[in-house]
């Protein structure tokens, strides 16, 4: 949903007014100044997506502050990154200080009191992001703040950003998901280049699993496949692992299984292998008991590998199972 709050059409006194308003409405509860109130202009374009706000800012210079008394007013947890487009921004948290410049970006945190001093005739670009979902990826974020990202990373950063966001409005439900992902990917990214390395950034976990996914599909068929090769494989425990499965109420057997079974449903209904008894089909496919793969097939899609053979393929699945 997109908004737009511009004080061009609004009477001269009451503009910063309605700016004050504007901001609050925007981003959270904060108090704005200004020093000359009469000749006040600004403007914010808003998008609203699933997990995070994006906005281009614009306007007279103003020192923006979120304060004790706003945080107990509208206490939210989410972290702000100010992109500078236009001007100079100073960012002030946590008895850190740092200036911006066009194509360098801070983060500041909505939990804690924080300062803003715009110049004047300024442009930003500011996203809002779930505080939970960054410190995720980025466990040492609230160290973080009012922190200059460096132009060679924040301009990288910015122009990939601005490219997922215009991607992201005309896209399906899942894309938007998949792509507000990535864009808290990015933020991580550019705010680790703060620690010279030594920070290590944490995968989603849509990531997680659609990398384990891929492992199993491409090595199921070894029969001695199991759950400890697969988080070996992609560096994380089989305890992380199986947590993130079961948020989809799987696990890392019973997709081994799934995609065992999956390979042989294929291979059923393959013209090429019609001569091929169904027990060596199930062999190649990494099954070792014969019985207990009947029934599994059977539970799975509420008929015998035989007759599903027979039927080429058309079958119910059990969804329950």
């Amino acid at each position: 949903m997109d908004f737009v709050f511009k004080t061009d059409d609004v009477k001269a006194p009451e503009r910063f007014a309605y700016w004050s308003d504007a901001v609050c409405t925007s981003y959270t509860k904060l108090s704005c100044d200004t020093d000359n109130k009469q000749a006040f202009a600004g403007g914010i374009a808003l998008q609203r997506f699933a997990n995070f706000g994006s906005s281009k800012v614009w306007g007279s210079g103003q020192v923006v502050q979120r304060r004790a008394s706003d945080i107990t007013q509208c206490d939210d947890e989410s972290v702000l990154l100010s992109f500078q487009v236009r001007k100079q921004c100073e960012v002030r948290q946590g008895g850190r200080s740092t200036i911006i410049n066009p194509g360098e970006f801070a983060a500041y945190r909505s939990s804690d009191p924080y300062r803003l001093r715009l110049c004047d005739d300024f442009q930003q670009h500011v996203l809002q992001v779930p505080h939970c979902a960054l410190r995720k990826r980025l466990p040492s974020i609230d160290s973080l703040t009012a922190k200059r990202v460096s132009v060679d990373v924040g301009a990288a950063i910015y122009f990939s950003i601005r490219k997922i966001i215009g991607l992201g409005a005309s896209s399906n439900a899942v894309m938007r998901a998949c792509l507000e992902d990535t864009v808290i990917d990015l933020i991580a990214t550019g705010l680790a280049s703060l620690e010279n390395g030594q920070t290590k950034i944490r995968e989603s976990g849509q990531k997680i699993l659609m990398r384990a996914r891929c492992f199993i599909a491409e090595n199921c068929n070894r029969s001695e496949l199991n759950r400890t090769d697969v988080s070996k494989a992609i560096g994380v425990s089989v305890r992380r692992l199986n947590e993130l499965f079961a948020e989809e109420n799987s696990s890392i057997q019973s997709e081994i299984r799934e995609a065992r079974l999956q390979g042989i449903c294929a291979d059923l209904t393959d013209p090429r292998l019609t001569h091929v008894p169904v027990a060596d089909i199930a062999f190649s496919r990494g099954i070792e008991n014969a019985q207990h793969f009947s029934r599994q097939f059977k539970a799975r899609f509420g008929q015998t590998p035989t007759r599903y053979r027979s039927n080429k393929g058309w079958a119910i699945p059990n969804l329950g199972s």
